[in-house]
């Protein structure tokens, strides 16, 4: 009967764990889009050449199509999961200082800051999603073995 238990509470906390990618990644998507439909084209570009929302989208499902119960006992797959739950929060949390920071910049009576004021958030953004892919990647080389 606690094997039972212990299975159904792993299973569950993976659960929870994809839930908060699935919730995260519609978070990253949803802003990204606010962010290109009232900023200028750099943020498009941006966006576009990291191709994040079909890398989110494409990723947020193959990791809810994970069976869980078939590989309870890989470590590596649940570390992998975890990983890449933390990179997407950077990301959404990137995305979201980037969308303050263009208020920010919007709503100043001067404006001389340019596009350009948004570098650190543009070189993190990129920065995460190429560590997203990477950890991505290794996921599907465990899942293959």
């Amino acid at each position: 009967m606690s094997s039972i238990v212990a299975v159904s509470s792993l299973i569950f906390g993976k659960q929870i764990v994809v839930q908060t990618i699935s919730s995260t990644s519609s978070s990253i998507i949803s802003t990204i889009k606010t962010i290109s439909d009232n900023y200028d084209n750099e943020t498009k570009e941006l966006f576009n050449r990291l191709d994040i929302k079909f890398k989110l989208e494409i990723i947020t499902k193959y990791i809810e199509s994970i069976e869980f119960n078939k590989h309870l006992d890989n470590k590596s797959i649940d570390l992998c999961v975890e990983y890449i739950k933390e990179i997407l929060i950077m990301i959404e949390n990137e995305v979201n200082t980037l969308e303050k920071e263009i208020e920010i910049y919007k709503n100043r009576w001067v404006k001389n800051l340019s596009s350009g004021s948004f570098k650190t958030q543009f070189t993190n953004i990129e920065s995460h999603v190429n560590i997203l892919e990477q950890r991505f990647n290794i996921l599907i080389k465990i899942l293959k073995n």
